[in-house]
């Protein structure tokens, strides 16, 4: 897996050591994660609310594996939340829940939890922060951050 760092000539790719086999990556403002070809998911980066998914609140430069996923399809991270679609149709999101974006009733969670009244997912998606176009195709409410879902009883998609 390549990142990019900061270098005299500009952005250099780096390896990033321990993801192998990964299938996916997704960055957000904090975090970064890889879909690994096994279903399981490793995040890195910044972790203040849980992010990261590994049950701590710490930032961590090498990645770390996020509790209890092992048959995840898709990941995605937002601003200080990430969310797993798993190969049941359900959604797990773990990290920041200061709007709800976990799409569940309580607080953040450094653990995923699963995403209520949703199992017949066929995507998921975080937002860093609403635009127009975005916000006219989801028909999201006013939250800065949420998440949503593309559930496969047609084209709806329902906000977290």
């Amino acid at each position: 897996m390549l990142i990019g760092v900061a270098g005299t000539a500009g952005w250099i790719p780096v390896t990033v050591s321990g993801v192998t086999k990964a299938v996916a990556v997704t960055a957000g403002a904090g975090p970064t994660c890889a879909l690994l070809s096994s279903g399981s998911i490793q995040c890195w980066g910044y972790d203040s609310n849980g992010q990261l998914g590994n049950g701590a609140s710490t930032d961590s430069f090498v990645p770390v594996p996020v509790s209890g996923i092992s048959n995840a399809i898709a990941v995605t991270a937002g601003c200080d939340h990430s969310c797993a679609l798993l190969s049941g149709g359900s959604i797990q999101c773990w990290g920041s829940n200061n709007r709800g974006m976990l799409g569940s009733a309580g607080y953040d969670s450094p653990v995923p939890v699963a995403v209520s009244n949703i199992s017949d997912a066929i995507a998921v998606a975080t937002l860093l922060r609403l635009s127009a176009p975005v916000a006219a195709a989801v028909a999201a409410t006013e939250a800065a951050a949420p998440s949503c879902a593309l559930l496969s009883i047609g084209s709806k998609i329902q906000h977290i």
